[in-house]
């Protein structure tokens, strides 16, 4: 329910970011001039948010069958929410260094962002975003998940 949507509004998200580097100037619909960084990043994040929600649910629900709870095992492993927090980091750490990039870029002068400068930083946010979804994702999921059931927060 949430997965084929969530990687099918993933997956055009990066197209439209593609499109963005390479149309900075934004696409000609008809008499509009239509940017596709503003919808890229928000189908970006809302992507990956149903698609964590979604493997979650499908590990997890009392309705999904065997064979679909052992597909998405590696939600209840030790490691995986590790691997969410380092690679929410790692994706902050990328969001934060373009901005800075862009920064400087204008401090020393620049009047208007560099050719797919407005793409750049939408791509920017967007890994801020989705770096901050999956830390939090990854430092929750610590404790629901544990082998000893579920923890109690106090």
């Amino acid at each position: 329910m949430l997965i084929g949507p969530g990687a099918a509004l993933f997956g055009v998200g990066v197209v439209l970011s593609l499109l963005g580097f390479l149309a900075p100037s934004g696409v000609e619909v008809g008499s509009f001039r239509w940017q596709p960084v503003f919808f890229s990043g928000i189908a970006l994040v809302l992507g990956v948010q149903a698609l964590m929600a979604g493997t979650v649910l499908a590990y997890r629900s009392s309705v999904t069958t065997a064979g679909v709870q052992r597909r998405f095992a590696f939600v209840g492993r030790p490691t995986f929410p590790a691997h969410c927090r380092v690679t929410g980091l790692m994706m902050i750490l990328t969001g934060l260094t373009i901005d800075v990039g862009l920064f400087v870029a204008w401090l020393r002068g620049a009047s208007s962002p560099p050719a797919g400068g407005l793409g750049l930083a939408s791509f920017a946010q967007s890994l801020l975003i989705l770096g901050g979804t999956l830390l939090s994702f990854g430092v929750i999921s610590r404790y629901l998940f544990r082998e000893d059931g579920p923890a109690h927060f106090r």
